[in-house]
C-alpha cells in the first residue's frame, strides 16, 4: 500500500518545494535569486531522503530521484511564472 502511494509522491513534493521556495524568498528577501535552483535541488534530495525512509532505495535512484524533484520544482516555478507574462529573459524575434 504504501509503495503505491510512493509512485505518485513526486509531483505532489514537487509542489510543496515551489511552495516552500516561495516562502524562503519572501523571509529571505536579499537571497540572490542565483541559488533559488541549488536550494530546489537541496530540498529535493531531502524529499528523496524522506521516501528512502519509507520504502529503501538504492543510493544511486535516491539521488536521481532528489535531483529529479528539485529540478520539476524549479521548471514548475519557471513555466508558472512565463504563464503569467513574466518571461525571465527577452524572447527572441525573428524577424527583428
Amino acid at each position: 500500500m504504501i509503495e503505491e502511494l510512493t509512485q505518485y509522491s513526486d509531483p505532489f513534493l514537487a509542489g510543496m518545494i515551489v511552495a516552500l521556495v516561495q516562502a524562503i524568498k519572501i523571509g529571505f528577501p536579499d537571497l540572490p535569486a542565483r541559488y533559488y535552483p541549488l536550494l530546489n535541488i537541496g530540498l529535493g534530495l531531502l524529499a528523496a531522503f524522506g521516501l528512502d525512509t519509507i520504502t529503501p532505495m538504492p543510493t544511486f535512484i535516491f539521488v536521481l530521484r532528489g535531483i529529479g524533484i528539485g529540478l520539476t520544482a524549479a521548471g514548475l516555478y519557471s513555466s508558472g511564472k512565463a504563464l503569467a507574462g513574466y518571461p525571465s529573459r527577452p524572447l527572441p524575434t525573428m524577424f527583428a
